[in-house]
């Protein structure tokens, strides 16, 4: 349990799961940074591969993950992002060709800040299993800003405004270039917009002496800073 987190009453499981319950852990394999969207009848699990494909497990039922197969719904070939594709997100959007999974994820050579990026997937149709049917952005949608003293920006989160009419990207960054995979990354947010074709534009990280705008709908209150 990290240092100030709540303590939760802990739930008893039975010796042997009985219809409708389930064990942890749902996904041993692969579990890292787990994503879990249900679609269609189905939950379905993305996690961090710590490898250069993307995989994906589909069940009914939240335990029953732990023994559905996984299917390599994406290999990526390229050198310079072929190594930790980590922390996945999984949204369904409406994009330019309608509704299409749009999967974002952090990825790029081990030990090179210049290539750890977040990237973005685009399924050819509304099946998010169907391996080979995802079309990849050829450049990083969202990477790193010396001139901003931004580095390292990845594993990103995504968020409605209040009133629902804006979405925020939460994302982790460092604010040296030495920095790595440890406890000096720092969250921040920002504001995603709209390219013309109704894909998403994540923009360029922000210098942290950026003042940002709240997201819309947020409420006035007294001292806030």
């Amino acid at each position: 349990m990290r240092p100030g987190a709540p303590t939760a009453r802990a739930e008893s499981a039975p010796a042997t799961a009985a219809a409708g319950t389930f064990t942890d852990p749902v996904v041993d394999r692969n579990g890292a940074d787990p994503t879990i969207v249900r679609y269609n009848g189905h939950y379905h699990h993305l996690g961090t591969t710590w490898a250069s494909h993307r995989e994906m497990r589909r069940s009914p039922t939240v335990g029953g993950l732990r023994t559905a197969t996984p299917t390599a719904v994406h290999r990526e070939t390229v050198a310079s992002r072929c190594r930790n594709f980590r922390a996945p997100e999984l949204h369904r959007l409406d994009g330019p060709n309608g509704p299409r999974w749009y999967p974002t994820y952090s990825a790029g050579v081990s030990g090179n800040i210049d290539h750890q990026h977040v990237h973005v997937l685009e399924s050819a149709g509304s099946d998010p299993l169907a391996p080979g049917a995802w079309r990849e952005f050829p450049d990083p949608v969202f990477r790193r800003d010396a001139a901003a003293g931004v580095y390292g920006p990845g594993h990103n989160f995504f968020f409605p405004s209040p009133d629902g009419k804006e979405v925020r990207m939460a994302h982790h960054a460092h604010s040296g270039p030495s920095d790595g995979c440890g406890g000096t990354r720092t969250t921040r947010v920002q504001k995603v917009n709209r390219n013309a074709d109704g894909t998403p534009d994540l923009g360029t990280p922000v210098s942290t002496s950026t003042v940002l705008r709240e997201p819309s709908g947020t409420p006035a209150l007294a001292g806030r800073e």
